[in-house]
């Protein structure tokens, strides 16, 4: 959000989809207007702007950012992924908490459901809550068969079309026939002419121009579990073949490689901490299975000294037990969390 577009939201004032807060003292509040929002039209809270539009400003230390979103994420059901950012206007922090309205609503936050109602959030009744369940439940939406706004064919990477269809020559030993076109549109990419989201992630130039939660971030930590110090962050953008090719690259430049002696051979016999393959399925699960329609989120992987994080927005598919599952290798853990 630019300085600009942020000035002019302080000076409309509070309203449905703008909730003003001078301090950071109740935490617990900001979920339920967050809950509220996103069970509504959506809306962005403005910490360090005060009822009366002026910013008094908020003392933002380095782990501020995180503990707003875990709070958040962690008691709301369906979770909710925030987008939150802090910005300086004059010498002055702000943090701005932008939620998106769902597609998957109603969102719990600690067991109870808030919506909004002109500038107040309150609980949500029982009739309310039942209508937006039965809405839901009529509600067959995918994602990757949606048209992705403002996209063109243009837009598309036709040399990974070309790249595609060679791969899959290689693979099957069969050439593909039809035009690059047609083959999009038998892959379900595209659509009377026009860009579905689908395409726009296998085979969009630019995908984050129009997907800006299709990335994939690593964050290297130097010891067993988060810190504010890190050794390195990287963020990667492309369609989703390069996304997982870029990830899965730079996770094996950064583990550790033992070698060993064989006897009665000269070359050494090297031993990488995590099985290749593993590190690969993971990152393509996490692309997989991931829901696009959480946006201000995205895909992040943490590497620790003896175990590889994997966090991908979403929930589980109905009927699975949420929990954190444990991957088992020869020098370590993979840790995969849904």
């Amino acid at each position: 959000m630019e300085k600009k577009e942020l000035l002019a939201i302080i000076k409309s004032g509070e309203g449905t989809r703008v909730e003003f807060k001078s301090s950071l003292s109740d935490l617990d509040r900001l979920g339920e207007i967050a809950s509220s929002f996103t069970n509504s039209q959506g809306g962005v809270i403005l910490i360090g702007v005060s009822d009366d539009r002026q910013i008094v400003g908020v003392d933002v230390g380095r782990q501020t950012v995180e503990r707003i979103v875990d709070v958040i994420v962690d008691n709301s059901d369906p979770k909710i992924y925030p987008e939150v950012i802090s910005k300086v206007i004059g010498a002055k922090h702000v943090i701005v908490i932008k939620v998106n309205e769902s597609h998957d609503k109603p969102h719990l936050y600690q067991g109870r459901a808030f919506i909004r109602i002109g500038k107040n959030t309150k609980p949500m009744s029982r009739n309310e809550y039942e209508r937006l369940l039965i809405k839901r439940s009529r509600t067959d939406i995918r994602y990757d068969s949606e048209e992705c706004g403002g996209a063109r064919l243009k837009d598309i990477d036709w040399n990974k079309v070309k790249w595609f269809k060679s791969v899959y020559k290689d693979i099957s030993g069969k050439a593909v026939s039809s035009s690059d076109q047609k083959l999009l549109e038998g892959l379900g990419c595209v659509k009377n002419g026009r860009v579905l989201n689908s395409g726009m992630l296998l085979f969009g130039k630019q995908p984050e121009k129009f997907i800006p939660q299709s990335q994939i971030a690593i964050v290297r930590y130097p010891g067993e579990g988060v810190s504010d110090r890190y050794l390195d962050l990287k963020d990667f953008y492309g369609n989703l073949f390069d996304l997982i090719d870029k990830a899965d690259e730079y996770i094996k430049e950064h583990i550790q490689i033992a070698s060993r002696l064989i006897p009665g051979q000269i070359p050494r016999e090297e031993i990488p901490e995590y099985p290749p393959y593993a590190i690969r399925e993971l990152i393509v699960n996490a692309v997989a299975h991931r829901d696009y329609f959480i946006s201000g989120s995205r895909i992040i992987i943490k590497m620790f000294k003896g175990k590889i994080e994997y966090s991908s927005p979403g929930g589980l598919p109905e009927g699975i037990t949420p929990k954190i599952r444990l991957f088992a290798v020869r020098t370590g853990l993979l840790l995969l969390e849904i």
